[in-house]
């Protein structure tokens, strides 16, 4: 889960790129998208006007789109990827606008919105979608046929590799990923566990994650682990006490270099039992039933 010492830039939410800052080109991805049942293993549902669940077939045409212009396209980074969060509103909010800043700083020339089973009336994938395209009218920022979704994700875990699946099949070969500090506490899971949550609920190859900038709960000294950040006057426990907002962002790619061989986190398989009963991984995503419903209560339909 580590970088294994790739000079990679840091990128800012207020500066474009300098002069120096070595750029990646779309002209390098396959002139064919790949598809969809290489790396999508469910069928994407929603929930209709009548209340029903339905499938959800706009997230394919949505990533075509999305890919065609990604090929003519060139930044430091491919993508930023963004996280669903099961509350949505702020933090939901927050980090959408984060992902535009560096859309338009172009530090990254596409963004992906991950977390596409739906928990309510929307999935979290078409909420954003929706908010990404409002804040960015507001903010003049292009975002036509600029954003893939991801359409399965269930959980922190899931969302992460679900997302390397589709840069692999799709050769991204790295990309940002934007989360936040405070208040979600998602960061925490990305920087504190991620190592031992792959092990106990994917047991498979997800790729490489470490860390730019940005505070996490815990600091590494030396050469500690890559996810988290370096100890020192801006990553230290009195910071983290502070009662704000902060972004945080972690560098990322579905390809790991080993022995012999690159493993790609298309080798990821279906998960522990406690994912796979509510993350069916196994499907073909046009001819199979909806993922079921999340909970018990507040996740259907009729919400």
């Amino acid at each position: 889960m580590r970088s294994r010492g790739e000079q990679v830039a840091v990128p800012s939410f207020r500066r474009p790129p300098g002069i120096g800052v070595a750029m990646w080109s779309g002209g390098t991805l396959p002139a064919e998208m790949a598809s969809p049942s290489q790396y999508v293993r469910c069928r994407p549902c929603t929930c209709g006007r009548d209340g029903r669940i339905v499938p959800w077939d706009d997230w394919h045409t949505i990533n075509r789109a999305a890919y065609a212009r990604l090929r003519r396209a060139w930044a430091p980074y491919p993508v930023a990827i963004v996280t669903g969060f099961h509350g949505l509103g702020v933090i939901g909010r927050y980090r959408i606008e984060l992902a535009l800043r560096l859309l338009a700083q172009r530090w990254v020339a596409a963004l992906v919105f991950t977390g596409g089973h739906r928990r309510a009336s929307t999935s979290e994938v078409e909420w954003m979608l929706g908010q990404a395209r409002r804040r960015a009218a507001e903010l003049g920022i292009d975002v036509r046929d600029r954003i893939f979704v991801e359409p399965c994700a269930t959980r922190s875990i899931t969302n992460l590799r679900n997302t390397m699946r589709m840069m692999a099949a799709l050769g991204i070969p790295n990309g940002l990923l934007v989360s936040d500090s405070k208040v979600s506490g998602q960061a925490a899971v990305w920087s504190s566990d991620l190592d031992a949550l792959v092990e106990r609920q994917l047991g498979c190859p997800v790729g490489r994650v470490t860390h730019l900038l940005g505070s996490t709960p815990l600091w590494r000294v030396g050469l500690g682990n890559g996810c988290r950040a370096p100890f020192g006057a801006r990553h230290n426990p009195a910071i983290m006490m502070l009662p704000r907002r902060e972004p945080v962002v972690f560098w990322m790619s579905p390809f790991t270099p080993t022995a012999g061989r690159t493993m790609s986190a298309l080798e990821c398989g279906a998960g522990s039992a406690e994912v796979r009963a509510i993350e069916p991984d196994d499907r073909d995503p046009f001819t199979s039933s909806c993922l079921p419903a999340l909970g018990r209560r507040g996740m259907s339909c009729n919400r």
